[in-house]
């Protein structure tokens, strides 16, 4: 019967993607508690005692940000009112970090042109900034400027989350660095206490960025010249099919599988994506 093998068939294979969904959870769970965990533990210890000297202190903090298109250096705002929130205290997946930037007082200027009041209301709206705006417009109605009045305040916000799919950890700025949105992936093994410490560094305005990219650069070129050496080493391992004897006298060197260079590759690259939007 047809109709009867097929509805079969359609069975097994949901059995089989069930089967395969189970062991990946499974694996992604236990990878989570081996690597991941202990990460975003000893992250949110450190970052919540940042937090609670940080209310206790107040320190003074600006940061300028380009609100006003007109002016070189941008517009101070002095951010305070620190908070921290955890999705889970046995198994946190999330850490969030906030603080409010604030104006001294409303800042109220005139800026002309269409094309730049547009491209203005955009940044302001991808900063969460509030803000008024009072079209001047010409005798054909089209916009010829705008009056904008900016309030505030915009909240700064740091998220690490832990990536089971991926087996990573997240790294999300928003309205801290140069941009609205920074979005960062580390391997779990780069997410050392220089790191954490780093991110409190950004968002306490100590850094500009959390990876420099000029910096980067010439890692990446000397990571690339590593891994092309280890290329070379492994096709020569992979073709002899045999071991050469060495003297045990002598450290041994490691000669890498092509396997083990394209992983190797992808974590050290990983290190340094970065997608902004």
């Amino acid at each position: 019967m047809g109709l009867l093998d097929d509805l079969q068939n359609e069975a097994r294979q949901i059995k089989v993607r069930e089967a395969q969904q189970k062991v990946e959870l499974a694996a992604q769970d236990e990878f989570y508690k081996a690597q991941l965990r202990p990460l975003m533990l000893r992250a949110y210890e450190y970052y919540a005692e940042l937090i609670e000297n940080l209310n206790v202190v107040a320190p003074d903090i600006q940061a300028n940000y380009p609100l006003n298109p007109l002016i070189d250096g941008g517009i101070p705002l002095r951010q305070a009112n620190y908070k921290i929130k955890l999705d889970s205290t046995e198994t946190p997946r999330q850490i969030d970090i906030f603080c409010q930037c604030m104006l001294a007082a409303p800042y109220k200027f005139y800026l002309p042109g269409q094309k730049a009041v547009q491209n203005l209301s955009q940044l302001l709206e991808n900063y969460n900034f509030t803000y008024h705006r009072k079209h001047r417009l010409d005798l054909s109605h089209k916009i010829r400027g705008a009056t904008f009045i900016l309030q505030g305040p915009m909240i700064a916000h740091v998220r690490l989350a832990a990536n089971l799919a991926g087996k990573n950890i997240h790294i999300i700025f928003r309205n801290v660095e140069r941009t609205p949105l920074n979005r960062y992936a580390f391997p779990p093994e780069a997410v050392d206490d220089e790191v954490i410490e780093r991110v409190a560094k950004v968002f306490l305005r100590k850094v500009p960025v959390l990876v420099d990219r000029k910096v980067d650069a010439s890692v990446r070129d000397q990571q690339r010249s590593e891994i092309e050496q280890d290329k070379y080493e492994a096709s020569r391992a992979d073709g002899e099919g045999e071991r050469r004897s060495i003297d045990r006298n002598k450290p041994r060197p490691i000669i890498a599988t092509t396997r083990t260079v394209a992983e190797r590759a992808r974590g050290l690259l990983k290190v340094f994506s970065v997608s902004e939007a």
